[in-house]
């Protein structure tokens, strides 16, 4: 409820345009129930909103939105219909149950879900010389944000 939220922050930085214009949206966040959420009383930086067309409903640009979610234990991806997260991976030492135990939503899992794949050298050198070449991943992980 907008009037009582359960907190509130100063603003959202930029959060909304980002998430309202951008073709492709990647989250990354730690896997819990404090992290993710089944449902919030205020929302800064649309998903899919209530599902299929909400965004367009919106006025949102078509075919925007969340593709992914990356967190420390598995990856989960949108369904193009329904636009509800599924988990597609789960991460070396953690399993499908574990995963599910940590969402707060009753998580579909894919019919071919499976094992992350570790990443490869070549992506390994994107991310620390162009993507994050600072190491702000590493930075924000240490604070626990990541």
């Amino acid at each position: 409820e907008y009037e009582k939220p359960k907190s509130r922050l100063p603003g959202s930085g930029g959060a909304n345009p980002i998430g309202s214009l951008a073709k492709r949206i990647l989250l990354i966040a730690l896997h819990n129930t404090r992290s993710l959420a089944e449902k919030v009383d205020f929302i800064t930086t649309p998903g899919y909103l209530d599902g299929p067309g909400a965004r367009e409903r919106w006025g949102l640009t078509p075919h925007t939105g969340p593709q992914v979610i990356i967190t420390n234990k598995a990856v989960m991806r949108f369904d193009s219909e329904t636009k509800e997260a599924y988990l597609e991976s789960y991460h070396p030492g953690t399993s499908v149950a574990e995963v599910v135990k940590f969402t707060p939503w009753k998580l579909k899992v894919s019919l071919d879900v499976h094992e992350t794949e570790p990443p490869r050298e070549e992506e390994i050198r994107v991310i620390r010389e162009i993507v994050d070449p600072h190491r702000m991943i590493q930075i924000y992980e240490k604070r626990g944000y990541v």
